[in-house]
């Protein structure tokens, strides 16, 4: 068994620690901001420690261990042999990046998981890469964007965690072998409407606001994200499409590649307006760059309380003159959907 490694990475104002345990799995042990004082995970009688792999991968004929349900997104079998290489680090005046890379010799797939901080936002982004260094083609069923254990100290504000189906069974203490329940609360979207249901986000505070997360898939297309109880403790993993839920799958051919969909990370000590206000930050950050958004041209769009999709050149002519007298720079002709 190899000697267990602990990992700390500095950008901005968060921290972010990593370990790699004596089974060679590389593990997200936690994220805080340097100016403030560390939150202590909740003492369990029966676990050290709570963490979960960066990432979990599935693929077609590997299953899952007899953790969880193959209905998670956690304690895929691949993930288990997933052996942690290397990680390094870069920063420029843009951005600092963390590499960590890992690789199960079985299937030759190597994964490489990116955190980036920009400056000022104090938002972890996450995506991880997929290379198949193999020589036969390999079938992706799941990958996730990011794992964080850990977080059992918070509640939800509308709903409590039993309230969801985590809560404790008893089925631990049976002291059989088992790390959780196969329990997972999941919100998922199917198809390019990323937001025609709920929005790719979820949020987890304390009822007291001295501690939120919160998060945002980076998707227009289908996602899901879950929470889930692990070692007495709380989990949430997020992630794009996947097998179960969207009959996904990607094929990598030897040489080939694939990125998951970006997910971003924000973890206040502070109720839900600092959450969103640190989002938002980092929103503005990562906003493609456009004049528009320097100059903010005024636009009359005559859709909304005038033609309401009904435009003809009469009634568009009638609105001109108007709407340049209002100080309007742009007339948009708006037909609808």
């Amino acid at each position: 068994m190899a000697e267990a490694i602990n990992i700390s990475w500095q950008a901005g104002a968060l921290e972010v620690v990593l370990t790699v345990g004596g089974d060679g799995i590389v593990r997200l042990a936690g994220i805080h901001h340097v100016d403030q004082p560390k939150t202590a995970r909740d003492s369990s009688a029966l676990f050290e420690d709570a963490s979960l792999p960066l990432t979990d991968i599935r693929l077609a004929g590997e299953g899952t261990d007899d953790t969880k349900s193959s209905k998670t997104l956690i304690c895929g079998l691949v993930t288990e042999r997933l052996q942690y290489q290397r990680h390094h680090e870069t920063s420029d005046s843009k951005q600092q990046t963390l590499e960590v890379i890992s690789r199960d010799d079985v299937s030759g797939i190597t994964v490489t998981t990116t955190f980036i901080v920009y400056p000022g936002t104090p938002a972890l982004r996450c995506f991880a890469t997929l290379h198949n260094e193999g020589t036969k083609d390999v079938i992706l069923c799941q990958v996730n964007s990011l794992v964080v254990g850990g977080l059992a100290h918070a509640q939800w504000q509308d709903h409590d965690l039993p309230s969801l189906g985590l809560d404790s069974i008893g089925v631990i203490e049976l002291n059989q072998g088992h790390v959780g329940s196969h329990t997972a609360y999941s919100v998922v979207n199917r198809g390019n409407f990323s937001s025609g249901g709920m929005l790719p986000m979820g949020m987890l505070r304390r009822r007291d606001d001295k501690e939120t997360w919160l998060w945002q898939i980076e998707n227009n297309g289908s996602w899901r994200w879950e929470m889930g109880d692990f070692k007495e403790d709380i989990y949430v993993a997020l992630g794009g499409p996947n097998a179960f839920n969207h009959s996904w799958k990607e094929c990598l051919k030897p040489g080939d590649s694939f990125t998951t969909v970006p997910c971003a990370l924000v973890r206040v000590q502070g109720g839900i307006d600092a959450a969103f206000a640190a989002m938002t930050e980092y929103r503005r950050h990562i906003r493609r760059k456009h004049k528009d958004n320097e100059t903010l041209p005024i636009i009359f769009n005559d859709y909304m309380n005038c033609l309401m999709g009904d435009p003809t050149e009469e009634k568009v002519k009638a609105l001109i003159q108007p709407a340049l007298y209002c100080g309007a720079e742009y007339f948009v002709i708006d037909a609808g959907w």
